[in-house]
């Protein structure tokens, strides 16, 4: 309980600064690039003066963490854990080029994510475009471009065939044992290439991980829990999101190769032992955060930390991702999750140790109190924008503010955050304090020695609250040698943790509309068909003004897609783009797709299809296999009449065509018809032709001569059985 203690108590910090652990005649490169981690050596001291403060407004500079790790960072960096699920750009630990006339075709980098094993890698940004890793090797939708490698950090993993074979200096033993670490290899676009895969240069990568494995107290029968987790067998940890159970193992440290038999081998936090942070202690706290809020665990979280970072500002971290305190059960440290909590004591003015100081506040704090809110902006980490910091829906209540006389903001910054309603739930526990304003200091006797912070305690007062109960939470605590307990109060309310509740002020919280859908292309805006040697060739115009990108997939199959289908991203085009080739490689049945990209969200797709490269050498315009009318062109002086009738053309595609009519035509001369699907139309040029017969996204109807003054030119080889259209090959 620790409640004798007056001083501060001083935390202290366990420094480590090693190089990767090698075995016995083998030199890691990853350890001679990465160098020695430069580990500043931290402590951190929690007086009871502030152990339980309200730490749901981080450090001043917070959101560094969060932008250092979007960014790919260069030259010796401290080591780094990656806590839930996040999305990092990692340390480059090497780089070099192979392939090639000049052996600079392939551009290879070596990314180290983390200094502990990892659960898995779920995927990747391509510089804005999202991958789902499906394992080492190429990556589909660039062309043979593009191959990834995965290392999840386990002590004996292989070095990736890439690096022993093309990378200079590498060996099998250079394994970069207990670093995950991702090698990525790109290739430059030729110099005339039509349809670069790499408009943009040099692509910009962000590695989504599911970080540290977990030691899991709750799972571990030997400390009172329920499974076959133990803290000393590392092969037993799974991965988690659960708060309170990565920071447990964030206190009792993160070694190299998880010997965490091995206190030397400390790479980032605090290095306690079970003594110092008690396995039990987790169980209450770690289920809370597992309670199921809006169909999901009530508080959750992803982020990095830095082994340079100092303790507090950590510590923080994790009470402000569940809107908690930091408090000092029985003289440890622990985080309390944001939770209504029952009155664990009741005291009265008579309980007041005679003759001491008491200050009570009730109406109004200072200008410059913190505590005093109407308005909460609050910053997370959306993995819905690309992992990108951004602020949720403004938490405030008009009522308040006029009643105020001015907004009074707090802008927090979540950086464990990754959750949009936990944000918001977080937001709105700190409004609702911030409209709580009673403070008070009293001092107890000694029967009252057992309150720590934390607590939350009853006071009935005739004189300061004229005869009602108000509830307290204890946010700091001292004891002198009387045993004279003197307590610092915060006004508390089970509403203020309430999911739905207000206050009882009537206070409410309206959140922002949520934006429409981003719309798939218009039915008549593309069209799709086969080109040469198998390739698809799209045509059409960006109707849509918002649109940054335009993105094109193609799925091979002969039914049509449904929504699990599987695309292959064929890459993004400005959006003046007019026409896109996209190379299958083979003959088949293809179907494309293409979406609008607005403000880096991909909108709903337009299917095109079925196209059909069967067959196909050359490009040529599509021909009609089967038709409904069988001369559905006829003409005059100076027109062709295409009367209404329904076709199935050569790449296997059923089309109705309706009636028109083509004016203005030369007499006495013969048309190639053509329908055009982009424009939409149709159209006439004279024989032979030969553009339009090259193009494979039109559809040749037919030929067809216009008269002379009614009278027709006979072709040199009628047909049998006479009439005015005449087929022949342009």
């Amino acid at each position: 309980m620790g409640k004798a203690i007056r001083a501060i108590v001083q935390i202290g910090a366990v420094v480590a600064a090693i190089a990767l652990a090698i075995p016995s005649g083998g030199t890691s490169l990853l350890a001679v690039t990465l160098g020695v981690s430069s580990l500043a050596a931290s402590a951190i001291a929690i007086g009871l003066s502030i152990g339980a403060t309200l730490l749901s407004r981080p450090r001043g500079n917070g959101g560094s963490r969060a932008a250092a790790a979007a960014q790919l960072q260069l030259g010796e960096q401290p080591r780094q854990a990656i806590f839930g699920r996040a999305a990092v750009g990692g340390t480059l630990a090497d780089a070099f080029n192979y392939g090639g006339k000049y052996g600079t075709d392939w551009e290879v980098m070596v990314i180290a994510l983390a200094d502990h094993r990892c659960d898995a890698l779920e995927g990747f940004f391509v510089d804005d475009t999202y991958v789902a890793f499906a394992g080492d090797g190429m990556v589909a939708g660039f062309v043979n471009q593009m191959q990834v490698f995965w290392r999840d950090g386990q002590w004996a993993q292989a070095v990736p065939s890439i690096l022993t074979a093309q990378g200079p200096g590498w060996t099998a033993n250079d394994r970069g044992r207990g670093v995950a670490y991702v090698v990525v290899a790109y290739k430059a676009d030729a110099p005339d290439a039509k349809n670069p895969v790499w408009p943009g240069g040099r692509p910009r990568f962000r590695w989504v991980v599911r970080g540290l494995r977990c030691y899991d107290s709750r799972l571990d029968t030997t400390v009172g829990g329920s499974g076959s987790h133990r803290r000393d067998t590392p092969s037993t940890w799974t991965w988690s999101e659960n708060p309170i159970v990565i920071r447990h193992n964030w206190v009792r440290g993160i070694y190299a190769g998880d010997l965490v038999t091995q206190p030397e081998m400390l790479l980032v936090g605090r290095g306690l032992s079970a003594i110092e942070a008690p396995p039990a202690n987790v169980f209450p706290r770690a289920n809370l955060c597992d309670e199921v809020v809006g169909g999901a665990a009530r508080y959750r979280i992803g982020g990095l930390v830095a082994s340079t970072e100092a303790y507090i500002d950590v510590e923080s971290d994790f009470a402000a991702a569940v809107a908690g305190t930091i408090s000092q059960p029985e003289g440890a440290v622990e985080v309390d999750p944001g939770q209504a909590k029952s009155v664990i004591t009741n005291f009265s003015d008579s309980d007041l140790l005679v003759g001491s100081t008491v200050t009570w506040n009730e109406q109004i704090l200072g200008q410059q109190d913190d505590g005093w809110i109407n308005t909460v902006a609050v910053r997370f980490v959306d993995p819905g924008q690309r992992w990108a910091v951004r602020s949720a829906p403004v938490r405030r209540e008009t009522a308040d503010i006029v009643a105020d006389g001015a907004p009074r903001e707090a802008q927090p910054q979540l950086d464990f955050v990754t959750n949009q309603p936990q944000a918001q739930r977080i937001a709105e526990v700190i409004r609702r304090l911030g409209r709580l304003w009673g403070r008070a200091t009293v001092t107890l006797p000694p029967r009252f020695a057992f309150i720590e912070e934390g607590d939350w305690v009853a006071w009935q007062s005739d004189r300061y609250f004229g005869g009602a109960t108000l509830t307290f939470r204890v946010e700091a605590w001292g004891s002198n040698k009387a045993w004279h307990h003197q307590l610092t109060l915060r006004q508390i309310s089970a509403s203020v943790f309430s999911d739905t509740a207000p206050l009882d002020d009537g206070s409410v919280a309206v959140p922002n509309p949520v934006p429409p859908a981003i719309a798939a292309p218009g039915a008549a805006a593309w069209a799709a068909a086969a080109g040469p040697a198998g390739s698809l060739v799209v045509t059409g115009a960006v109707a849509d003004p918002a649109a940054s990108l335009v993105q094109f997939e193609f799925v091979q199959q002969t039914a049509a897609p449904t929504g699990s289908t599987v695309w292959t991203e064929a890459g993004t085009s400005r959006p003046d783009v007019t026409r896109r080739e996209i190379s299958s490689g083979q003959n088949a049945r293809f179907y494309v797709a293409v979406s609008y990209v607005v403000d880096g969200v991909t909108g709903a797709r337009r299917v095109l299809g079925p196209i059909d490269t069967t067959g196909a050498s050359g490009g040529s315009a599509r021909r009609i296999v089967s038709r409904s009318v069988a001369y559905p062109l006829t003409s005059d002086d100076d027109s062709i009449f295409i009367a209404a009738f329904d076709a199935v053309l050569s790449d296997g595609s059923a089309v109705s065509f309706a009636a028109a009519s083509i004016n203005a035509l030369a007499s006495d001369t013969s048309f190639a018809v053509f329908w055009n699907p982009v424009t939409p139309g149709y159209e006439a040029y004279a024989s032979p032709a030969l553009t339009q017969m090259a193009n494979p996204a039109l559809v040749f109807l037919g030929a067809q001569r216009t008269s002379s003054g009614g009278t027709y030119t006979p072709p040199a080889d009628p047909p049998p059985g006479g009439g005015r259209e005449r087929e022949f090959t342009l």
